[in-house]
């Protein structure tokens, strides 16, 4: 279910539910949707694979954070009792402790990423539906109600590009922030917190029809392959309008 509270305690929430929000995706991907009834949430691991970035501390950052730990566990140390065996405690300036946040956060945050826009881009048709893909349209507040069906809390939160963290911000914004150079995926993601796992990702249920306003075949596609969808989606009993991309039609 969507988690509001969750949402703003993790970063910037998304209060506007009528804004137009796009998913897009390759056909394998929406007959996996379709099929199970789920929005595949990738860890914050899968997706540094291809971003060595997502769910890092800047290198300025690090020692930051690692100074500011450290200050307060001493402090911490100081004011509890004595206790026996305390002389074989691991020292704690031999403790990575942004790496080890790192870690953790890799392996047990889940996200699933849609792009805010109101309307298509061919940006992100390029990189993320060429080849045949599909574009699900729908909105902050259907994203919202369609999660109604997951027994684990769900937030909810836009991406900040170029920020910088420091001790007072949560930790978990290192897997709810790029850097400016991605600024024009818009993104929003909506994020699931497990128990650390090596898992290349989590299916998360979701209410399809809902969730989905309107799907867009990739405005290259032959014409066949339109009658091709429309045919697959009825059978997974999903009554949506279903068109060809309109984007590069004749102005």
């Amino acid at each position: 279910m969507y988690d509001d509270g969750q949402s703003r305690e993790f970063g910037e929430p998304l209060e506007d539910d009528a804004a137009p929000i796009w998913r897009y995706v390759s056909l394998p991907m929406l007959l996996q949707m379709l099929q199970t009834r789920t929005l595949f949430f990738p860890s914050i691991a899968t997706l540094a694979k291809t971003d060595p970035w997502e769910g890092h501390w800047y290198s300025d950052e690090a020692p930051i954070v690692r100074s500011g730990i450290m200050n307060k566990m001493e402090k911490d140390l100081a004011l509890s009792p004595e206790s026996e065996g305390e002389g074989k405690r691991t020292p704690l300036e031999t403790i990575d402790f942004p790496a080890n946040m790192q870690a953790l956060i890799a392996k047990s945050v889940y996200v699933n990423c849609w792009h805010r826009n109101s309307g298509e881009s061919a940006a992100m048709w390029a990189i993320y539906g060429r080849k045949h893909g599909i574009a699900i349209q729908s909105s902050i507040g259907l994203l919202k109600s369609a999660l109604a069906v997951e027994e684990r809390p769900v937030a909810i939160v836009r991406v900040q590009y170029g920020s910088s963290l420091g001790m007072a911000d949560p930790s978990i914004g290192i897997a709810l922030r790029k850097r400016n150079s991605f600024s024009h995926e818009q993104e929003i993601r909506a994020m699931v917190v497990v128990e650390p796992s090596n898992e290349v990702g989590i299916p998360v249920k979701v209410d399809l029809n809902i969730l989905i306003e309107q799907l867009y075949l990739w405005p290259l596609a032959p014409p066949w392959m339109l009658e091709v969808l429309k045919a697959e989606v009825r059978l997974h009993d999903l009554h949506k309008p279903i068109k060809k991309s309109p984007l590069y039609d004749p102005a």
